[in-house]
């Protein structure tokens, strides 16, 4: 993962670009709205397969990993080692379910 990103593309754009029905946009509209500095932690609009197609909802972003009892670890989960990815407890868990 990188530090931060940003959303820039209109609702209307969005929702064409995956094909998702406007009912089937489960956020508030104010999450619609363009924002230039998402970081992790903050919530981020994704698209997700669902019974009827695709839907769009808001997800947290970022890695807590699974053994850990915070939703915030300690330390930063937002750069990983393609190196060691595989390996470290960290990210191995999603590593090995994401290529599977």
């Amino acid at each position: 993962m990188c530090g931060r990103f940003t959303l820039h593309s209109p609702a209307e754009v969005t929702l064409n670009a995956f094909a998702i029905e406007p009912a089937a946009a489960l956020v508030p509209s104010r999450a619609l709205q363009p924002h230039y500095n998402i970081s992790p932690s903050q919530p981020v609009l994704i698209v997700r397969a669902c019974t009827t197609g695709r839907e769009l909802v808001l997800a947290r972003w970022g890695l807590v990993p699974g053994w850990s009892k915070a939703a915030r670890p300690k330390y930063s989960t937002i750069n990983a080692r393609i190196e060691s990815v595989a390996e470290k407890p960290t990210y191995r868990g999603a590593f090995h379910q994401s290529v599977a």
